[in-house]
């Protein structure tokens, strides 16, 4: 396949999560401002990229890089783990959340979902993930006393298609699942009587 056309159809599947309500977000908030290397768009291409192959830490994720062929797409020839790592430690986790807000909305639009028509008839599923970490690094996550951790606290909507993403929370990992029950599904209570009242 031509390089251009490649690149034509890498940068196609970015649209949908790059959209211009994004764009103008890191432009008004002046988020790349004093970012020399790795724009956060780069960032988040090179992490969805990450999540596809499984890759296993941020070693890996620098490594892939190696391939010229992406790293032309990227437009980046090259960063460290420590270089991702302080571009992790540095971003405003706003901008990531009106970035996942911004994709639900979308995807919710382009399948027809309906809060109005059907918000009361779907079903919705609350559960909890714990992603490990390194306890040197992130002494604030707490968890046990050989690893931190995160938990991903997650309510999504079953339907047709699959499921949609449509909250999400993320605390230490120690606190139990039930901690943020009422914070999914009073958040939802409360987004259902203001459709239904306005």
């Amino acid at each position: 396949m031509d390089k251009d056309i490649t690149k034509t159809t890498f940068y196609q599947l970015f649209e949908p999560i790059f959209q211009k309500k994004f764009l103008d977000s890191l432009l008004t908030n002046q988020v790349d401002k004093y970012v020399k290397k790795l724009t956060t768009t780069q960032l988040i291409q090179l992490f969805i990229f990450a999540q596809l192959n499984q890759h296993k830490g941020l070693r890996e994720i620098s490594n892939q890089l190696n391939n010229d062929n992406y790293k032309k797409l990227i437009d980046l020839e090259s960063i460290s783990p420590a270089q991702l790592s302080r571009r992790l430690r540095d971003l405003p986790t706003d901008i990531v959340q009106s970035l996942f807000q911004g994709i639900i909305k979308k995807y919710s639009s382009d399948i027809g979902f309906n809060v109005l028509r059907q918000g009361l008839g779907r079903i919705y599923l609350i559960d909890a993930s714990t992603i490990s970490l390194c306890l040197s690094k992130y002494g604030w996550a707490e968890f046990r006393t050989s690893k931190s951790g995160i938990k991903l606290h997650q309510r999504v909507i079953l339907c047709d298609d699959g499921f949609i993403p449509d909250q999400a929370i993320i605390t230490p990992a120690k606190p139990a699942d039930k901690t943020q029950m009422n914070n999914l599904v009073l958040d939802r209570l409360a987004k259902l009587l203001y459709y239904y009242n306005y």
